[in-house]
């Protein structure tokens, strides 16, 4: 039996020029109590460094890593 599970939330995070906000925002996702969750970043090419702090702050949350997924859009849309 497999122990993949259908998250029962799935949370889905546009991420474009949010530098000043995404700490905040990833930070409190990672913190919610609902365990089966998943959280989808969508990197729709944003010109800051949204990205690298996503990243830098996951590794504060290592049992939501596994939850977690940046998606890179191939072109801003």
């Amino acid at each position: 039996m497999s122990s993949f599970r259908i998250p029962a939330v799935s949370v889905i995070v546009p991420v474009y020029n949010v530098a000043p906000f995404i700490e905040m925002c990833a930070r409190s996702l990672f913190e919610q109590s609902l365990d089966n969750l998943e959280i989808i970043f969508v990197d729709d090419c944003t010109p800051d460094n949204s990205v690298d702090i996503i990243k830098r702050v996951l590794k504060d949350y290592p049992d939501r890593a596994g939850q977690t997924r940046i998606v890179r859009m191939s072109s801003n849309g």
